[in-house]
């Protein structure tokens, strides 16, 4: 209903400009944008394996009932909103891309603590710092695209391929988990290392991306500047 108001009372601002083309694929020459556009793929290869998996890991190896795995999912989305409005916060200050590359550290190394737990207290404890963490990555993988591009009029252009990219990486990321824990007999070990695994592979993709992108600024490659 709110969209619906909005529609009816918006007004056009300034006169639409011509339409951008659907690819640059130029954008792919520039090293820091296609070292972020496969670390970006590989963050969200691994990223939502828990979001498909965490209800189903708590039934088979937990023990919990249907209802009470839900309730798993509750506090992982839950807690994933304050996810997404903190290190937003923060990457205002500091820089998007000095923000994300540690939040897809944090959700990788997380990912990998899910392999030690063993009780249902500590999944509860695990959903809560996978649900920030993962609520940073997914709020502040756009913002990071807008600060690699220099060209306004190039960035909604940009980020549509970004998105399509990663887009295959969220189609296929949970079924290959999926075949892995199949693969392994029921076993979530293999599943859970290859989605933590692809999250700290994305974040030294980002991570090249910054170094890239500093250089470029003349600042040299480790200089801490908002980026």
């Amino acid at each position: 209903m709110t969209l619906i108001v909005a529609g009816l009372l918006i007004k056009t601002r300034i006169p639409p400009r011509r339409a951008a083309p659907l690819v640059e694929w130029a954008a792919f020459k520039e090293s820091e944008y296609s070292f972020y556009a496969v670390g970006a793929f590989m963050c969200f290869w691994g990223t939502y394996f828990a979001f498909h998996y965490l209800a189903a890991f708590s039934r088979d190896i937990m023990g919990l009932s249907y209802t009470d795995s839900l309730d798993l999912l509750l506090v992982l989305n839950g807690v994933g909103a304050f996810g997404r409005i903190i290190p937003a916060q923060i990457g205002d200050v500091i820089g998007t891309i000095n923000i994300f590359a540690p939040m897809a550290f944090m959700t990788g190394t997380v990912m990998f603590c899910w392999i030690g737990v063993h009780s249902i207290t500590g999944l509860y404890v695990w959903s809560v710092f996978y649900g920030f963490a993962v609520g940073g990555v997914q709020s502040l993988f756009p913002s990071v695209l807008s600060s690699l591009t220099a060209d306004p009029q190039k960035q909604g252009t940009r980020m549509g391929m970004v998105f399509t990219v990663v887009s295959f990486a969220c189609l296929t990321g949970s079924p290959i988990a999926g075949a892995i824990i199949n693969a392994m007999g029921g076993s979530y070990v293999g599943a859970q290392a290859f989605a933590g695994s692809c999250m700290i592979l994305g974040m030294i993709f980002v991570l090249s991306a910054r170094v890239c992108k500093t250089r470029k600024m003349g600042v040299g490659a480790i200089a801490w500047i908002k980026v």
